[in-house]
């Protein structure tokens, strides 16, 4: 899927592949990450220019494109403006990265000049269409992304490391995460949880709370059998319930915020 070259950078060695664990010599201190959210495999190489510039790219497959709208939103947050490249796209001060399917490509220069990042650019649009796959995010990102900020998109998640990057509730997985979906508005975040039924939903919900409840990171923790509220140590509100197969969790920092989160979420999630 790496071209051999593009407009005049060209390939220092044949791509090197990497499966399975083999993604901790690939990448330092992220690929539990990466694991979590299904990696398949991956390709990494090297361009090079006839002034000895180089462009490093990356392929990285994941198991399903659920997977790769993960990875790709998180790696997507660094970013600065959307790029009409695959499925989805973000271009960054010195970086370009998309999504195609179940993988997620990127692109990086040593700085931001122009002629780099028209290279790095050059080479991401050599790369799409040798990747002949493509999907949609999946459905609970597409139905909630009209509740995020402008300019944001709502992140997917399968356990607690990718949750972790945006809100610590506590050292272990409280919530039995197994998938959901993350975004912000205004200061107010919501998190998404969803199980395969109710019940589980419900059960989550209790042991995270009495986890929670019993943590000196909260205050002011009250709780019924489907729902709590608690305060954190930085001033932020939380507010959680369970809502059929799902628990909302929503922090903000104010009372009146987090119940209109709450609403909303919860209405999108009445249609789903």
């Amino acid at each position: 899927m790496l071209p051999a070259d593009a407009s005049g950078w060209r390939l220092v060695q044949p791509p090197r592949p990497f499966v399975g664990d083999d993604l901790f010599n690939m990448i330092n201190g992220g690929a539990a990450l990466y694991l979590e959210y299904g990696f398949d495999r991956a390709v990494s190489a090297k361009y090079v220019n006839n002034e000895g510039k180089t462009i490093d790219a990356e392929i990285y497959t994941m198991v399903d494109a659920g997977g790769a709208s993960g990875i790709f939103a998180i790696t997507a947050a660094a970013g600065e403006q959307p790029l009409a490249l695959g499925d989805d796209g973000e271009l960054g001060e010195y970086f370009l990265v998309f999504r195609k399917g179940r993988h997620v490509v990127t692109v990086s220069g040593q700085n931001s000049d122009t002629p780099t990042m028209d290279a790095v650019k050059a080479i991401g649009k050599a790369i799409e269409p040798r990747i002949d796959s493509s999907a949609k995010a999946p459905r609970l990102v597409r139905e909630l992304s009209s509740l995020v900020a402008e300019g944001s998109r709502p992140v997917y998640f399968r356990g607690a490391i990718a949750a972790g990057n945006f809100y610590m509730f506590a050292p272990q997985n409280v919530f039995n995460i197994r998938e959901g979906v993350t975004g912000e508005r205004d200061s107010t975040r919501f998190f998404v949880f969803r199980y395969p039924s109710q019940e589980e939903s419900i059960r989550s919900l209790q042991a995270a709370a009495q986890i929670l409840r019993t943590s000196e990171k909260y205050s002011s923790f009250n709780a019924t059998s489907n729902s709590f509220t608690a305060a954190d140590r930085d001033g932020n509100l939380l507010r959680g319930s369970s809502r059929g197969n799902t628990v909302v969790v929503v922090i903000g920092c104010s009372d009146a915020s987090n119940k209109k989160m709450e609403a909303e979420v919860t209405n999108v999630l009445r249609k789903l």
